[in-house]
């Protein structure tokens, strides 16, 4: 492919997966939600804007299904950055949890069902990159299912899914960066 610009698939997959594996921390209960200021921050930064950078030059290169991905998953972190910057201190201040953590759900089934079929279309993409699109699919169910259930167990569960997605997005990043650096071109 000749790209009139930098190729910015490894920068989008790092972000991406950084801020998976910042979020999931917190969802494991390694980090209190005390913590979550920083993953404000940090969903902002490297989700909103990082992202929807590298989503924008990728789709500008050819490359629609990254450009897509990252695109999606900026608008869903930068949404997640705007609630949790506005978040009241107080559970109680929100109302019916219950209700907040079904419509939570409904949204992770949204965003699954996108990575699905990025997922189905990158079948041949390369190993690192299906594995992390399956594993990220995967870790949305799951959030799916705990926002419906509220159920903490399949909360931490979920988590530790995108723990083992956020390494293999890493592993795609340095994959990706290595044919780079070669010149060769991106997949």
């Amino acid at each position: 492919m000749n790209s009139k610009y930098a190729n910015a698939v490894p920068l989008g997959y790092a972000a991406l997966s950084i801020v998976l594996w910042m979020g999931m921390m917190m969802y494991a209960n390694w980090y209190t939600p005390e913590a979550g200021m920083f993953g404000g921050v940090l969903a902002f930064t490297l989700g909103g804007l990082i992202l929807g950078i590298a989503g924008i030059f990728s789709y500008l290169n050819g490359n629609a299904v990254d450009g897509i991905l990252f695109l999606v998953s900026a608008a869903f972190l930068w949404g997640i950055s705007m609630v949790s910057h506005h978040m009241p201190d107080s559970s109680a201040a929100m109302g019916n949890m219950a209700a907040a953590h079904s419509y939570a759900g409904w949204a992770d089934l949204g965003w699954a069902i996108v990575v699905f079929f990025i997922w189905l279309v990158s079948l041949k993409s390369g190993i690192f990159k299906m594995l992390f699109l399956l594993g990220f699919w995967v870790t949305l169910l799951f959030f799916t299912v705990a926002g419906w259930s509220s159920s903490e167990v399949i909360r931490v569960i979920g988590a530790y899914v995108g723990l083992v997605t956020a390494i293999l997005g890493m592993l795609y990043f340095v994959v990706e960066t290595m044919k780079l650096g070669k010149g060769a071109p991106s997949a």
